[in-house]
């Protein structure tokens, strides 16, 4: 047994088991080590305090069993990863039945959680206990919206419908296809997200009314039209004046438009203007767009008093198409889990005192009403609680988490006294020197806006770290790129080619392979420019995260556009274009102008013609271009296509056409970008079987699923199983979470977008505030009265999320935007520490800016000139600005050429001069471009790579490319099959049955007939005189009744009593209540599957009593309770290993019922049903009876995915001792 070496605050994290322990856990730093830990120790004697111990010589456990720990990660990916150390941990602890319960342990995302609970309860709550859990629940919102707008709109012709004044001030959608949310239908969209995140919904919406005052303006024009020496005095008289009429109108909207135009702002380019007058002028700026928002807002409250009531009638409507579908959202699960937990007795009773450790992984990455619902399952004290998390890693906001959840615990726990505060301070994954370079861009505590929550980590030292390894004496493990100017894809695209240099230029001289290396972005809308790049450097590389990939990819375009054709031949914009001159066919050129050019029968000149579906797979084509075999190839494949289409399932058409087509073979025999597109092509001809279910028949209806299945359904990009690539990988920093890598390059990461939102909202005490502005304005120039104002923050403004907001709307909507602004800088900054810390040898940093004013330290969507403020030595003739002109960081170990600065235009910087202390320098372009400081570019305006994918490339279609002059294309036809005149020998099998191995191992065997002969291990059909196997119980071998290869439909059975066919018969009978949804077999049916297996009398009764005793059983109600039940599902997958060599290599044969859950995936039931056998046999007869038929099946299953397999073989004909009425059950767990 390996001994387990803690650090000491490791070892005080573990040994802490009672009262709330808070950890500050940093990257790197062993934090699920730590929790494995934590949970051996609980589980081993000793772990109880001793003045617990029943007997003060006998140490005691602090858990009984591990189904009394609940462990919450934020992924799928770390429950498995938790669940797999931890189990491995207790096994070389020799804990082995503790080991066993992993499978079934409370460790799971916390909506994993959520779910296990709603399940067992579902009737109780009012839930349908085959509920799935929404994969686009952003969708079906959006879906909701788009109703009740249809629906209002129709009810508010003439202007008379209840949402009239709204419709009226808000645009229904956006007209830029922007991001913001600047129309109604994504303002909508938006509360009904924030609502399913409240625990209150929309009663905890709170709107910021407009409260108009003019004392302000007033004051501050009266104080320059009462002084005459000023030079504003006349026009502040007339303002004074036009107010004065306006406070004596009806203070309608045209009042308030000829108040405005009276009102000017005043000037201050007048030569001699004092320093009094310019303060009042800045007072009448200030007051001036206050008061005309404020008062325009006000004359529009009409308006946005309807916002809320149309947001209930769309949450109703999303909760009915929920409802509709059967579906919860994961919000809904964190409700119908906290309600019931909260006030269900029967709930309450389950989970009162169930746990004694509870653990919050991810803590920083949680929200309110999540802490709320764990707390519910934890003593008043929380004394059970252990929360682990890392403040300056919390990047998830935009699903809901609230980083000040964690910030506001560790206080609790610090105020209080009671519990413990720890923190994980050791890095054990990366090099000092990026250790460091972290500490300079996000050290320095409160004044460094960059790392707020900012927590030191130390260097573990090289001897010690996991995986270190040497880099040269001229390498840097700290490098960064600066581009400047240019327009956005231009600097990505030196980027790019910077980038690319830096890992050519590692792989070269370091060794680094291609797969150490990743590019990390915050967004992959870029990636495709920097895997060109990448890709020119001679370097493969793959796309392998972002949800958006895999929907622009051109592979899962080409797929679509198959369907298309097949759906309507004649379809040349969406289907025959992009089809056949995709690489699935190749076609170029000449082959397309074959297709167009013809004879005109009537003339004889030669003229064009529309390539429609009859052209392209029937048309003749002219001599004069000779054989065409790429087009000769295309026709027969997409002939026999179109041939089958509705006869054949769509699935199948569409598979084999893409294998016909010879796409695979060609993408298999390239690298690493060739086979990341195969599995993209593999993965949507999945997606194409899964939608078609109940359409498979129709094309045109299966082409529509997986339109919109790729339009609204998040996939990530597909991996082929096996040995990882060797190619560079371009992934989101989000889908990078938990993982490390040798070599980091992280680009696209350095600001956040404006904020053009016409709604802006702020969570105060549990109420959620919200402000919103119209975006329609009639007439146009309506719109200069929503000028907002500006707040003046100062320098002892509160941290972001905490200050108090005012209360008049125009100023709440700006205080909330710039509290949006100021949270998503401060995660934008969190994303790139998360994206450098992942680094273990290199890290890279690419950053850009479009104009100098990015470059300051300060800029409010740019984090450029506060990384580099931090990064660069400081120009002391330039008021410490950071030297841009510098060759390498700040650091004393640097090296010439590990910063280096890119310039697409000439640089003014500063971008104002500040005097003699802060000169404006100019930079000049021609002095900074690619290849300075040593490092060669590649990629930069090529276009795409070697060997370049089309599978990730935006923008760039492979079909739309230059033809070459010469094409090598491989095409495949099918392998000819002799016809054999004479029958050959039978060929041994590389395969096994339980069936093969019971008849050969004279194991418990099978009660029905199957079609498959049975072989021994040797490859040679047994007869029945070989096998002999008797079964003293009367449950028959499968195997007896597949060597007489008996027959149904009249054939007489080797006996009068056929042992298999009392067994088929119950088999088919229980198929058909799983495909049928039957609670009961008719007596009709019964009598037809009696004939039909030659059932004789005697049997005919004792099927009756069997499928009575099952259809009311216990076992198959729990069958039933699974949302996805099968029956007979076949199976053909790898063998066991211990069965290989004497069996074969596959495993084969079908479940009588399987039972799944999508929401857990890695859970299965198998039901086998045996009739026949005796009553009189023991618990572990029929344990040893059955193990060697659960452990065939447990393992193929294994090997399909599932980790926890439960097992029952229910004895149909065999009464249970302990319960009346219930057939007897034999279980196992694997």
């Amino acid at each position: 047994m390996a001994r387990v070496t803690l650090e000491a605050k490791q070892e005080r994290i573990v040994r802490a088991l009672e009262g709330p322990l808070f950890v500050s856990a940093g990257a790197g730093s062993g934090k699920t080590f730590t929790l494995t830990q934590r949970v051996l120790y609980a589980l081993k004697p000793g772990s109880k305090p001793r003045d617990q111990w029943a007997d003060p010589d006998r140490p005691e456990a602090f858990l009984d069993s591990i189904d009394q720990v609940l462990a919450i990660t934020f992924t799928d990916k770390a429950a498995t990863e938790l669940k797999e150390r931890i189990r491995s941990a207790l096994r070389e602890e020799g804990l082995d039945a503790e080991a066993e319960k992993v499978d079934n342990a409370w460790i799971s995302t916390i909506h994993g959680m959520c779910s296990r609970i709603i399940r067992a309860h579902a009737l109780d709550l009012g839930v349908d206990p085959a509920f799935t859990v929404a994969g686009y629940a952003d969708d079906l919102k959006r879906l909701a919206v788009e109703h009740m707008l249809r629906r209002v709109t129709a009810e508010d012709v003439g202007g008379t419908g209840p949402f009239d004044e709204l419709l009226e001030a808000f645009e229904l959608e956006s007209q830029d296809g922007s991001m913001s949310l600047s129309s109604l239908l994504s303002i909508l969209v938006a509360i009904l997200s924030k609502v399913s995140t409240l625990i209150g919904g929309l009663e905890a919406f709170e709107q910021m009314k407009a409260h108009p005052s003019h004392i302000d303006l007033y004051e501050a024009y009266r104080d320059i039209a009462d002084t005459p020496s000023y030079a504003n005095c006349a026009a502040a008289r007339s303002a004074v004046e036009a107010l004065d009429a306006y406070l004596a109108s009806p203070r309608d909207l045209s009042a308030l438009r000829a108040c405005y135009a009276a009102c000017g702002e005043l000037s201050k380019q007048v030569r001699g203007m004092g320093k009094d007058e310019k303060s009042f002028v800045d007072a009448v700026r200030s007051a001036r767009p206050a008061f005309f928002a404020e008062s325009y807002l006000a004359l529009r409250a009409g308006a946005l008093d309807e916002l809320m009531p149309l947001a209930a009638e769309v949450d109703a409507e999303y909760r009915a198409l929920k409802h509709d579908r059967s579906v919860l959202d994961n919000d809904d699960l964190l409700t119908l889990a906290y309600e019931a937990l909260k006030n269900d007795p029967r709930v309450q009773a389950e989970f009162s005192g169930k746990f004694k450790m509870v653990m919050v992984d991810e803590f920083q990455d949680t929200a309110q009403q999540q802490v709320e619902l764990v707390s519910l399952l934890c003593s008043p004290d929380a004394r059970e609680l252990c929360t682990v998390g890392d403040a300056q890693q919390s990047i998830y906001r935009f699903r809901g988490a609230d980083v000040s959840v964690f910030r506001n615990k560790k206080g609790d726990i610090e105020a209080s006294g009671n519990g413990t505060v720890c923190s994980l301070d050791v890095n054990y994954r990366s090099h000092a020197d990026i250790l460091s370079y972290a500490d300079r861009i996000f050290g320095g505590e409160g004044a460094n806006p960059l790392g707020r929550d900012f927590l030191h980590l130390d260097s573990c030292g090289e001897e010690t770290r996991r995986g270190a390894r040497k880099v040269g004496s001229g390498t840097s493990r700290r490098q960064a790129v600066l581009v400047c100017g240019g327009t956005a894809d231009t600097r990505a695209e030196a980027k790019a080619a910077a980038v690319a240099a830096r890992l050519k230029r590692l792989h070269d001289e370091e060794g680094f392979a291609p797969s150490d290396m990743v590019i990390l972005m915050a967004r992959l809308t870029k990636a495709s420019t920097y895997a060109q790049a990448v890709r020119a450097a001679g370097m493969p590389c793959v796309v392998s995260g972002g949800t958006s990939v895999f929907r622009r990819a051109p592979e899962v375009g080409v797929i679509g556009a198959l369907l298309a054709f097949l759906a309507n031949p004649d379809d040349g914009e969406n289907g025959i274009t992009p089809l056949v001159t995709s690489p699935m066919f190749n076609l170029g050129a000449t082959e397309l102008l074959a297709l167009s050019t013809c004879v005109n029968a009537e003339t004889g000149i030669t003229d064009t013609r529309s390539i429609t579906g009859e052209v392209l797979l029937l048309a003749p084509i002219m001599e004069e271009f000779g054989r065409l075999p790429v087009l000769d190839r295309m026709r027969e494949v997409l002939l026999r296509a179109a041939s089958r289409a509705g006869r054949d399932r769509t699935s199948e058409i569409v598979r084999d056409a893409v294998a016909d087509s010879g796409w695979l073979d060609r993408l298999e025999k390239g690298g690493a970008q060739e086979h990341a597109v195969a599995a993209n092509v593999l993965k949507a001809l999945a997606i194409v079987a899964e939608e078609e279910e109940g359409r498979a028949f129709a094309p045109r209806l299966v082409a529509r699923a997986f339109a919109d299945h790729i339009a609204h359904v998040k996939e990530s990009p597909a991996a082929l199983s096996g040995a990882g690539e060797d190619a560079v990988r371009i992934m989101t920093v989000h889908a990078s979470k938990g993982l490390e890598f040798p070599v980091v390059a992280v680009a696209e990461c350095d600001g956040i977008r404006s904020n053009g939102d016409r709604i802006q909202f702020c969570d105060r005490a549990g109420t959620t505030l919200w402000s919103a502005l119209p975006n329609r304005f009639e007439p146009a120039s309506d719109k200069d009265l929503l000028k907002l104002p500006v707040l003046d923050s100062g320098e002892d403004a509160a941290p972001a999320g905490e200050g108090a907001v005012p209360s008049r709307a125009s100023e709440a909507f700006v205080f909330m935007r710039d509290e949006r602004n100021a949270l998503d800088y401060e995660e934008a900054a969190r994303l790139l520490y998360v994206a450098i810390t992942r680094a273990r040898e290199v890290a890279i940093l690419a950053m850009g800016a479009g104009a100098a004013t990015e470059l300051e330290p300060g800029h409010g969507t740019s984090l450029v000139g506060e990384v580099l403020a931090r990064i660069l030595p400081s120009d002391a003739e330039n008021g410490g600005l950071p030297d841009l002109g510098a060759d390498r960081l700040d650091f004393d170990d640097a090296h010439a050429g590990d910063f280096q600065m890119v310039l697409l235009d000439d640089l003014k910087y500063p971008s104002k001069s500040g005097g003699a202390k802060r000169p404006q320098l100019v930079f000049h372009a021609e002095d900074y471009p690619l290849g300075t400081a040593g490092v060669e570019p590649v990629g930069m305006g090529t276009g795409g790579g070697a060997g370049g994918s089309a599978a990730l490339d935006e923008g760039s279609c492979p079909m739309s490319a230059p033809e070459p002059a010469t094409r090598e294309v491989l095409l495949v036809r099918p392998a000819t099959v002799d016809a054999a005149t004479l029958p050959l020998p039978p060929v041994a099998r590389d395969s096994y049955s339980y069936t093969s191995m019971a008849a050969e191992l004279h194991e418990e065997g099978e009660d029905r007939f199957s079609a498959a002969p049975v072989e021994a291990a040797g490859g040679g059909e047994l007869s029945p005189g070989e096998l002999g196997v008797q079964f003293p119980d009367g449950e028959q071998d499968d195997a007896a009744g597949e060597a007489t290869s008996r027959r149904p439909h009249g054939s007489e059975p080797a006996s009068s009593d056929d042992p298999t066919a009392l067994g088929s018969a119950f088999h088919a009978a229980a198929q058909w209540l799983i495909e049928t949804g039957a609670d009961s077999v008719p007596v009709e049916r019964i009598e037809a599957l009696v004939r039909y297996w030659g059932v004789s009398p005697a049997q005919r009764e004792r099927l009756a009593t069997a499928l009575a005793r099952w259809e009311g059983s216990r076992v198959r109600a729990e069958l039933l309770s699974w949302p996805q039940v099968r029956a007979e599902v076949p199976f053909f997958s790898l063998g066991m290993d211990e069965a290989r060599e004497r069996f074969g290599a596959y495993a084969e044969g079908a479940i009588d019922a399987l039972a799944t859950d999508p929401a857990r995936p890695g859970e299965a039931l198998v039901i086998d049903y045996k009739t026949g056998g005796r009553a009189n046999e023991t618990a572990e007869q029929l344990q040893r009876k059955h193990e060697l038929q659960a452990r065939v099946y447990a393992d193929v299953l294994h090997r399909a995915g599932f980790s926890r397999v439960a097992l029952a073989f229910v004895r149909v004909e065999i009464e249970d001792p302990a319960h009346a009425g219930e057939p007897q059950v034999v279980r196992y767990e694997q």
